[in-house]
């Protein structure tokens, strides 16, 4: 099955749903019959008027926004609680410039036996191969500072690291190509500098993980009482993502963390790419 069809199988379609930002490629799309609230960054004439020009994007498929997203929080900006019998993000947690927020506002939005999907990048297959794995110390303190933008370590480590593979910004177990650095250190120099004289918010990749980092993530989280969603399932795939569902059954992965630590490092000895 398409990886839409398979992240479309964790969720029934006649529940009511939340899907924050599907952009101009919903996966839970209403002409699909899905029951579902869209919030987004933009309305969805501003998303079409941002996407018209570009040659692979089909416009017709943005849906109308329900919510616009700002500097307010989630269930501020849906105005309720405990309405959704699940949340769909695909690619959005690791914009977010407070993950840990950004999980208890999924936990109030959600029903008591409600979950939370999400679609993740792996680093090992995606720009952010040069990266460093995002750590619980960050995480904590982004939430303890309680941020609403990147800051300026964040915008200039996503550009002065990021990867292509023979130009590609994504690719699949397997591929190999040569992997080069895709900006120079003047422009990461213009972004970190950008980022101190200005409160405009700009996007990027704040929170970078393997497939195990972002389980041992979430168990951490959860042990130490920061949220109280726990892992449902997992899953990895073949090409530059993995796909988790979280809920608040208190489950946790049965795999202790000194044998996640270790799987970390045998998925950083993998090297999917020649040079």
């Amino acid at each position: 099955m398409s990886r839409e069809e398979l992240i479309r199988s964790l969720f029934e379609k006649s529940s009511r749903g939340l899907e924050i930002g599907p952009s101009y490629n919903p996966i839970a799309a209403r002409r699909l019959g899905y029951q579902v609230d869209v919030l987004d960054h933009a309305t969805a004439d501003e998303l079409r008027s941002k996407y018209k020009n570009e040659p692979n994007v089909d416009c017709d498929l943005i849906e109308d926004v329900d919510y616009v997203w700002s500097d307010r929080s989630l269930s501020e900006t849906v105005g309720a609680v405990g309405i959704y019998d699940y949340i769909l993000a695909s690619h959005v947690i690791e914009h977010t410039p407070d993950i840990i927020g950004f999980l208890k506002e999924c936990s109030l939005l959600l029903k008591p036996s409600g979950r939370l999907v999400l679609a993740v990048p792996d680093m090992r297959r995606c720009f952010d191969a040069f990266r460093p794995l995002t750590s619980l110390g960050g995480v904590l303190q982004a939430h303890t500072e309680r941020r609403i933008r990147h800051s300026a370590a964040t915008a200039c480590d996503h550009v002065a690291y990021m990867a292509a593979l023979d130009g590609r910004a994504g690719w699949g177990l397997g591929d190999e190509g040569d992997l080069r650095s895709a900006h120079s250190l003047e422009f990461a120099k213009f972004v970190y500098n950008r980022a101190l004289t200005t409160t405009d918010y700009h996007d990027f990749h704040a929170w970078v993980f393997t497939p195990t980092s972002f389980r041992l993530l979430v168990s951490d989280l959860y042990a130490i009482g920061a949220i109280d969603l726990g892992e449902v399932s997992f899953q990895t795939t073949n090409a530059f993502e993995f796909i988790t569902v979280l809920d608040t059954s208190k489950s946790v992965p049965r795999i202790s963390r000194d044998i996640m630590l270790q799987q970390i490092r045998q998925e950083l000895r993998e090297v999917p790419w020649k040079t």
